[in-house]
């Protein structure tokens, strides 16, 4: 699913103020935004950094990532943002692929083994 993440700059200072409201979740309501799949936030010293994952893609979330959206959803922490978000496009992703566990990769017992062998 295509992610798109938001850098926000912080005034000097405002880190632990940021923290605070943090403390009571993303100003992004996540469950108010139809096709978003994943919201999470990342605090910086000086920067707050938000990945939204939407099966929809970018397209999905531009209207939130741009003003007057974007800023209505800032509303207290107008007074803490030093400039404009950023916007960081995906440039390498990599995830373990989890195995199935109903594959089995061994070979099947043969015939005079105490298993059986194959019964096909």
């Amino acid at each position: 699913m295509p992610r798109v993440v938001a850098i926000l700059p912080l005034k000097p200072g405002s880190h632990e103020a940021v923290r605070a409201l943090l403390n009571d979740g993303s100003p992004f309501d996540p469950e108010g935004i139809e096709g978003l799949e994943r919201h999470e936030v990342f605090l910086t010293s000086d920067e707050v950094v938000f990945l939204f994952q939407s099966q929809g893609g970018p397209d999905v979330l531009a209207s939130l990532l741009t003003p007057p959206d974007l800023w209505d959803a800032l509303g207290p922490w107008r007074e803490y943002i030093e400039a404009a978000p950023r916007l960081a496009d995906e440039a390498f992703s990599w995830v373990r692929a989890e195995e199935d566990a109903d594959v089995f990769y061994l070979g099947t017992p043969g015939p005079g083994d105490s298993d059986g062998g194959d019964i096909f």
